[in-house]
């Protein structure tokens, strides 16, 4: 008899499964993976929209430029951004609503002042604050300068599901909200 040496077809066929099934892992790891840092740079980019907002709103208290109503003078310069009506702002989600919305839709619109009025920063408007973009960064954004509040209008939450949304310092303090400010706040900071 004649000994045949090599492979059987059976253990081919375990090894190809045993690959596929590994290839698969790896590349479902590698989608999430990539998920997750999509969602950590939108996260990041609505807490640098924040911190720019602050520091613009910091100014604004330095030079006496708050508490001017609509009806009293044009926008101030430091307020960047186009006013959005009250009525026209966007549903963040069905448990957060932005926090001065209500009040000011029971003001005459001359009566809202600058600083309490909600704003649309476009990415021209991003680079006014200096804040760089990418050509993955064509998102808009609405601000209000006093609270802090920062919304993504564009892309609204992340693949994983987290609202976009930065309800200030002072800021709505809902479960959920303060739920999606530990998603989002993920600063780190050590010496």
């Amino acid at each position: 008899m004649k000994k045949e040496s090599g492979i059987t077809l059976s253990a081919l066929v375990i090894t190809i499964i045993v690959i596929f099934i590994l290839a698969s892992i790896s590349i479902n790891y590698g989608v999430d993976t990539l998920n997750e840092s999509k969602a950590k740079n939108l996260a990041a980019a609505v807490e640098m929209v924040e911190q720019a907002v602050a520091e613009q709103y910091i100014k604004a208290l330095e030079l006496n430029l708050t508490g001017i109503k609509k009806s009293e003078a044009s926008q101030p310069s430091i307020f960047i951004g186009t006013i959005v009506k009250p009525a026209e702002l966007p549903t963040i989600s069905d448990s957060i609503e932005f926090q001065l919305k209500a009040s000011l839709e029971a003001k005459n619109e001359n009566d809202i002042t600058y600083d309490e009025a909600y704003y649309r920063l476009t990415p021209e408007d991003l680079l006014k604050l200096k804040i760089e973009g990418n050509e993955d960064n064509n998102y808009t954004y609405i601000v209000n300068y006093s609270t802090g509040e920062v919304f993504n209008e564009t892309q609204k939450q992340t693949s994983k599901g987290d609202i976009l949304y930065y309800a200030g310092k002072t800021g709505n303090k809902s479960p959920e909200a303060e739920e999606n400010e530990k998603a989002i706040d993920t600063t780190n900071f050590t010496e």
